[in-house]
């Protein structure tokens, strides 16, 4: 299990530090990981990368990577990318024409975009509630100093 503590030195610039006996609260987060390794798996839109629909047909999908073929191909194109550019849209072909791997890459890409949207929902969630509870503590602090 990975832990990572969160930065808290923005709080004390918008709050000050916390006086007299202040206790520094640390929130811990639990990463996604897998045998010590994080899962930040990062899933390519090939559809996007052949500038084609998900519903596309195989003919529409030969039709866009041999277009895009010729135009990114490293001895007809003159750019230094071409040829990451070129490898990028292979790979997008070879997983797309072949049925079963474009279903598994349907499944995989879908998977993801759910796992990171929640994610990320519950990482904003968690860090809104941690700067609110802050403000509290430090407001409290304040008013036993004054009072």
């Amino acid at each position: 299990m990975c832990r990572r503590l969160v930065d808290i030195s923005f709080y004390y610039r918008l709050f000050g530090r916390p006086r007299r006996n202040g206790t520094i609260f640390v929130v811990v987060l639990k990463l996604n990981t897998i045998n010590g390794v994080k899962n930040v798996s990062v899933i390519k839109n090939y559809y996007k990368i052949l500038k084609v629909e998900s519903s596309a047909a195989k003919d529409d999908i030969k039709i866009s990577y041999r277009k895009m073929a010729l135009k990114y191909h490293p001895d007809k194109s003159q750019n230094r990318l071409s040829e990451s550019k070129f490898k990028e849209i292979t790979e997008a072909y070879h997983i797309l024409i072949d049925e079963n791997k474009r279903k598994n890459y349907d499944q995989r890409f879908l998977l993801n975009l759910t796992s990171t949207n929640s994610t990320r929902l519950v990482l904003i969630y968690i860090f809104v509630l941690v700067v609110v509870f802050s403000f509290v503590l430090w407001y409290l602090s304040h008013l036993s100093l004054v009072s």
